[in-house]
């Protein structure tokens, strides 16, 4: 019997010298934008600032909301559905260095900064963020929203 784990994500947008900065589990083949779970009674901001201190040893500047994405995967080894949505935020941090990959604190994770062309061979997801970063560089102020149910 199958399952579904519905989480709220907060992530972060930095953006440095054109390029973004992506995080990677050290087992998986796909990139995400930086942040984690949003905890009972956590604000979205909140977390990322938690997560980045917890995940990179750094501090941020929470700055403004970019919008939503809703997004699910299955996970066949337990399973289970996850059903996520992730509230995006533009983010900064004097504590990195642009170009420099920084190193994570959590023996998980691997961090990279990534330009928009190189998304792909990133395997930046959830797909929609591709699209939605590239036209924030553009210049696009709209606040985003994107599923993939």
């Amino acid at each position: 019997m199958s399952s579904v784990h519905q989480s709220v994500i907060a992530r972060a947008v930095i953006v440095a010298n054109d390029q973004i900065l992506l995080a990677r589990h050290h087992e998986h083949h796909n990139t995400f934008l930086p942040g984690g779970h949003v905890e009972p009674r956590e604000s979205c901001v909140t977390t990322l600032q938690r997560e980045l201190d917890e995940e990179l040893g750094i501090s941020v500047e929470v700055g403004r909301y970019l919008g939503a994405i809703e997004y699910q995967w299955w996970d066949e080894p337990i399973s289970t559905w996850h059903h996520n949505v992730s509230h995006c935020f533009e983010a900064r941090s004097s504590d990195l260095t642009p170009g420099v990959d920084p190193l994570a604190i959590e023996p998980h994770l691997l961090f990279c900064w990534s330009s928009v062309e190189d998304f792909e061979r990133h395997n930046l997801l959830p797909l929609p963020l591709r699209n939605l970063i590239a036209k924030l560089l553009d210049g696009d102020e709209r606040v985003w929203w994107a599923s993939t149910m």
